[in-house]
């Protein structure tokens, strides 16, 4: 054996998971446990009324079939067995009518190869919809605990690191500037942070300063002295080394003791502003991914709910066809129970299984909505402080999930105040921006509470060019643009020669938009039409 299969044999064959590990606080556990409460609700759901409920009937089907082969005289020792399982529970309308059947099997003795063969079959069905029910509630339960440890990470480990990141951010930019920065939107420097400050295209002409020819000599020796240190030291250079060390230390004299270059102070501040902007996009990112997130994490629940119910449902019809088959079997088979079967089966047939499902889908719903919801989260803008709504960023379809409403609130009270202020009377209300300061305004207005903002009053500017410029910034910066429209589409679409054609494509697309995206859109081409 050589020295390569050596080493692929003692090499593991697989390295061991390990799980992340998140520490939380006693309030954080309390809020953990509201956000997976639901989930756990509509597993207990699932696997006492789906799982388990089936699982007894399916189980009592196939040993009622082994004793049916054997002889008619054990099928009481079965009867008991089930009676134990169902215990003294409340049962609804079907459990009943099991119950009932049940007790109509110690009255039969014939053996009836046909009637075990029709039920078989029968039983067969729902042993297939069983194990469909139990994959499905395999996955429904890892994906609830998918989507609810995918807040919970975002709320808990996510969020405090950008935040944390964002507050350090902005500490750091304060100490170096000795103030408070006065505008959040400043953020983004004008001048590029990694080009050099010497040699052919600086970035920074303007704070540049020139250097004394002593000082020239310095750097250049030293940066001469650095390109020797990268090279192997030959014998000669030896002699050079006590006049390198002199160049040295004479530059370090002359600049050890200067106060911080203001050029570096500038670069040093100019950098911070670009990191504190990424450190802002991320708190926001992430602020928004846990508001997503949670409901994502309510729409999974309730989908799965509804699942359940529809399972409920389904499950019913079938256990119904099961014993309405064994009841005509029996009733065929056996003239001496023929009286009370035929009795019990005009009584399962008048059971309504959409009422009973409508009473329990209205309980089970009931239920579940009366869970607590774990406290929403903010984003904290550094100047203006909390900001319950964050519109500009987001989707049309996002925003009308989290508010239930479309058009955005925005889009709808701007084109009122353009309209109501005369904007409908200005030359270019849409090609002239508005002043940068009332735009800033009226952004923050709308992000600090959207449904509070009243255009003109309470420090929100009136100007309808900055409102008008208000509406673009938010359509521009919506995550999905207005129109989803390929590049390929329009080109296809612009070559369509016949004008009817060409109205027709438009008119199909317009109606295959998202009801938020057409919504936004009609409004919009309302106010544009005035």
């Amino acid at each position: 054996m050589n020295t390569t299969q050596k080493k692929a044999k003692s090499k593991p064959l697989s390295n061991p998971i390990v799980k992340e590990q998140i520490v939380l606080s006693a309030a954080d556990k309390a809020v953990r446990d509201l956000v997976c409460a639901p989930s756990k609700e509509v597993e207990s759901i699932a696997q006492y009324l789906i799982i388990k409920d089936t699982s007894y009937i399916i189980e009592y089907m196939k040993q009622k079939l082994i004793l049916e082969r054997r002889h008619l005289e054990e099928h009481k020792a079965i009867n008991n067995d089930l009676f134990k399982a169902c215990g003294s529970k409340e049962m609804n309308g079907l459990q009943k009518h099991f119950m009932e059947y049940v007790g109509l099997t110690d009255s039969l003795k014939p053996h009836r190869e046909n009637h075990i063969e029709i039920l078989d079959l029968q039983l067969k069905e729902l042993m297939k919809f069983h194990a469909e029910q139990e994959k499905a509630y395999e996955k429904n339960k890892n994906w609830m605990f998918q989507s609810n440890q995918e807040y919970l990470s975002a709320r808990f480990k996510k969020l405090p690191t950008t935040k944390d990141v964002y507050t350090q951010k902005w500490d750091e930019i304060e100490r170096s500037t000795g103030a408070p920065v006065s505008s959040p939107m400043l953020l983004t420097p004008t001048l590029s942070v990694g080009s050099t400050l010497s040699g052919g295209g600086s970035a920074f002409p303007l704070l540049t300063k020139k250097l004394s020819h002593d000082e020239e000599t310095d750097i250049r020796a030293m940066s001469m002295d650095d390109d020797r240190v990268k090279q192997p030291l030959k014998f000669a250079d030896t002699a050079n080394n006590t006049q390198q060390t002199s160049r040295i230390e004479r530059f370090m004299k002359r600049h050890l003791n200067k106060s911080e270059d203001p050029t570096r102070q500038n670069i040093k501040i100019a950098k911070l502003k670009v990191e504190v902007g990424e450190a802002d996009t991320n708190y926001r990112n992430v602020v928004r991914e846990i508001s997503t997130l949670s409901i994502k994490t309510d729409a999974t629940n309730f989908h799965i709910l509804n699942s359940v119910q529809a399972s409920f449902k389904e499950r019913s019809e079938k256990v119904k066809k099961l014993l309405q088959t064994a009841l005509k079997t029996e009733i065929e088979f056996t003239q001496q129970s023929q009286q009370s079967m035929a009795s019990l089966l005009t009584s399962l047939k008048q059971y309504n299984i959409d009422t009973e499902s409508k009473i329990f889908v209205s309980s089970s719903t009931k239920k579940f909505k009366n869970f607590l919801k774990a406290e929403p989260i903010y984003y904290e803008n550094h100047h203006v402080g909390v900001c319950k709504d964050l519109i500009f960023g987001s989707s049309l379809t996002e925003y009308a999930q989290q508010r239930g409403r479309s058009p955005p609130l925005l889009i709808t009270k701007c084109i009122e105040a353009i309209e109501r202020l005369g904007g409908l009377d200005r030359e270019g209300i849409y090609r002239v921006s508005g002043k940068q300061s009332n735009m800033e305004k009226i952004k923050h207005a709308f992000e600090q509470d959207e449904e509070a903002v009243i255009i003109g009053e309470n420090e929100v500017p009136d100007d309808t060019f900055s409102i008008a410029s208000v509406i673009k910034i938010f359509l521009r910066e919506l995550k999905s643009p207005l129109f989803p429209f390929k590049l390929t589409d329009r080109l296809v679409y612009s070559q369509i020669p016949d004008s009817e054609l060409r109205l027709m494509n438009l008119l199909t697309r317009l109606i295959k938009l998202e009801p938020a995206n057409y919504d936004t859109l009609k409004v919009l081409i309302q106010h544009l039409a005035k």
